[in-house]
């Protein structure tokens, strides 16, 4: 959880810094280069809940509520694009009749 808040934290950062031509997925390259995975990771969770503090001064109540936030907005996001995907896919065809 603290992994994907911080490189969240990192990424919002970084984009407020560069503009238009930030990329996530380069930001997540990034990421893993100086972090690693979750699988391996390079730092304690002690230390990367300093690292949060010192950076961002982030305690590990904002993080777990920024992770909180951070769910509901993609199940939000998700249940919309499922929504609109049903209604895209329950709308019946038009028959262009000119070219008939």
């Amino acid at each position: 959880m603290f992994y994907y808040t911080l490189r969240e934290l990192q990424g919002l950062a970084a984009k407020k810094s560069v503009g238009d031509s930030f990329s996530w997925n380069e930001l997540k390259v990034r990421f893993i280069e100086v972090f690693g995975t979750v699988e391996s990771r390079r730092y304690s969770l002690e230390q990367l809940l300093e690292y949060a503090q010192r950076k961002f001064g982030k305690s590990l109540e904002d993080l777990q509520e920024i992770n909180e936030r951070s769910w509901a907005r993609r199940k939000a996001f998700n249940a919309q694009f499922n929504t609109q995907q049903v209604a895209a896919s329950s709308t019946p065809a038009t028959v262009d009749r000119e070219r008939i």
